[in-house]
């Protein structure tokens, strides 16, 4: 399978080690669901937030850093709000609302420029430089193609489905039989094709593999580490 031509793009337009990027995603997980932010955490706490927004634009995904930037903003916005004015039990229910969709962003966006960025040869390349078992390093790269793959069937589906006049104005069990069913039918056969394509490929090979793809830090690596290091550092301490 060809790597999509946005992936491309953003690959050449900002060069970030996948062990930078892995690293980022972990760091952003542990920060925002670590405790409920105040006073100076939330600085810190933005400051990490605002290194997917950051990334995002760099490679030239503009439309989707704006929006994860309104949806975040909103988010801590709306539960700064919450927390003061909301009572009983709908106010707690929508500062739960909140809390968590506010948490979840980041992460989810991250996921997201992750998957869109990250090649499966650097990957493998980064993993095994790292020393990480076969047994990890298979199953992560069949799944940095399946997430993409699924969404190129689903939108396939949902064209040829327009086509044939079935929307989600009509039978919510005319969706589920012309929509669902054939996505989960296409899953099983995708999940197999990949792992049959990461086998021939020769990844279950023992021994030293080679790989084409160049890996290793540089000065956006430092930049982008250095940055999310001191604002989780700094949630911490304050």
């Amino acid at each position: 399978m060809m790597p999509q031509p946005e992936l491309m793009k953003a690959a050449k337009d900002i060069q970030l080690d996948p062990r930078t990027k892995i690293y980022l995603l972990l760091l952003i997980n542990i920060v925002i669901f670590s405790t409920n932010p105040s006073g100076c955490q939330l600085i810190a706490k933005g400051a990490l937030a605002a290194v997917p927004f950051a990334l995002l634009c760099s490679t030239g995904m503009w439309r989707q850093g704006f929006i994860y930037a309104v949806l975040y903003v909103a988010g801590q916005l709306a539960e700064i709000y919450l927390t003061a004015y909301a009572a009983g039990a709908w106010g707690l229910l929508m500062r739960f609302t909140t809390q968590m969709l506010s948490r979840f962003v980041p992460i989810v966006i991250m996921a997201y420029y992750l998957v869109r960025t990250m090649e499966v040869s650097a990957f493998i390349a980064a993993m095994e430089r790292m020393h990480v078992s076969r047994k990890i390093i298979i199953p992560f790269a069949v799944l940095f193609r399946f997430f993409p793959t699924i969404a190129e069937e689903s939108c396939a589906i949902n064209d040829a489905m327009r086509m044939r006049g079935i929307g989600f104005r009509g039978s919510p069990l005319a969706v589920l039989e012309y929509r669902l069913v054939p996505l989960m039918m296409s899953i099983v056969g995708i999940g197999n094709e990949l792992s049959a394509a990461a086998v021939t490929r020769g990844l279950r090979i023992t021994g030293e593999r080679t790989n084409i793809y160049k890996i290793g830090f540089g000065v956006l690596d430092a930049v982008f580490g250095l940055w999310a290091t001191t604002a989780a550092i700094l949630f911490f301490i304050l």
